[in-house]
């Protein structure tokens, strides 16, 4: 599937119904990373719709030229995250870069963030 978020098209799959869940994935990677970490726990569990991107420059969303820095990634997580899963909180879930990014989310969004879930992050500061 594929949703825009300003001019970038994010790349994603969906799996379940209910809460949304975005599943961030780590560096070098693609949807299908965050799925084998994240799906064991989560794909067991009845009520939570799992939504795993493909972050910009991995897999199939591109990355214009427009994105330079790790703030404009989170800009497209962010529109990513209001477009999928509308008003309703969110689960974010990430691994790696991916658990960075999920942290940033967070802080960035307190009120739209119920919860985290963070595997391997990347330390503060790097």
């Amino acid at each position: 599937m594929e949703r825009a978020a300003g001019d970038v098209p994010v790349h994603y799959v969906a799996h379940g119904e209910g809460r949304p869940v975005l599943v961030l994935h780590g560096a070098m990677a693609d949807h299908r990373e965050a799925e084998a970490c994240f799906e064991p726990a989560l794909g067991a569990r009845d009520g939570y719709r799992r939504i795993c991107p493909d972050l910009p420059g991995m897999g199939r969303t591109p990355a214009p030229a427009s994105l330079r820095s790790a703030e404009d990634v989170l800009d497209v997580l962010l529109g990513f995250a209001d477009e999928v899963a509308g008003p309703d909180a969110v689960l974010v879930g990430g691994h790696s870069a991916g658990a960075h990014y999920a942290q940033g989310i967070a802080a960035r969004r307190p009120d739209r963030v119920s919860g985290l879930a963070l595997v391997c992050p990347v330390p503060a500061g790097r």
